[in-house]
């Protein structure tokens, strides 16, 4: 199946869609280390109770080191994921 821009790539071996394999010279992969986080029980807590918990959990990722040099030097992405997060730092 090819993409809305008709485009492929492979990673592994295999065919993703996304890009030519022209282009793939021009795509640069690098290492790291994925983050995933999850509140177990959000759903079952009160609003409140959800909201004060994903405050906190913010909190502490935001304090977190790691995470603020990622972030100063560009490298980090992020992605809400409602009750969590996923969090993508560079290799050291």
């Amino acid at each position: 199946m090819k993409s809305k821009l008709g485009q492929t790539f492979w990673i592994d071996n295999d065919v993703c869609e996304g890009m030519t394999a022209e282009s793939s010279s021009d795509v640069k992969f690098e290492i790291g280390h994925v983050l995933l986080i999850d509140i177990v029980g959000y759903s079952k807590l009160l609003i409140n109770e959800q909201r004060e918990r994903l405050e906190t959990l913010n909190e502490i990722v935001r304090n977190a080191a790691q995470f603020r040099e990622s972030e100063a030097s560009g490298m980090l992405a992020r992605l809400p994921t409602g009750d969590g997060m996923a969090l993508i730092f560079p290799w050291r």
